[in-house]
């Protein structure tokens, strides 16, 4: 587990900074955009792979997700939410 004062300076850092120190491994798509871009973000992953409009999981997710965990989630490219979705 990383430290909170780890993460505090990676949130320092511009993502394609932190990218590059560890490897260029870890990239997401360009076309994931903060809907804020003064907002800065870094906290341990906790990945969710999901079908197009499966929000259950997401559920499922949320619950196991800790304080300060970041939530990425693979809806196979799928945009549209289903009925109730949280996307």
């Amino acid at each position: 587990m990383i430290s909170s004062e780890k993460l505090a300076q990676l949130r320092d850092f511009g993502t394609a900074t932190v990218y590059e120190a560890q490897g260029a491994k870890g990239a997401l798509d360009s076309g994931i955009k903060p809907i804020d871009p003064t907002v800065r973000l870094a906290g341990p992953a906790l990945t969710v792979d999901a079908r197009p409009a499966d929000n259950l999981i997401l559920h499922h997710a949320v619950l196991k997700a800790q304080p300060g965990d970041v939530l990425v989630v693979d809806a196979k490219g799928s945009w549209k939410p289903g009925p109730g979705a949280m996307y």
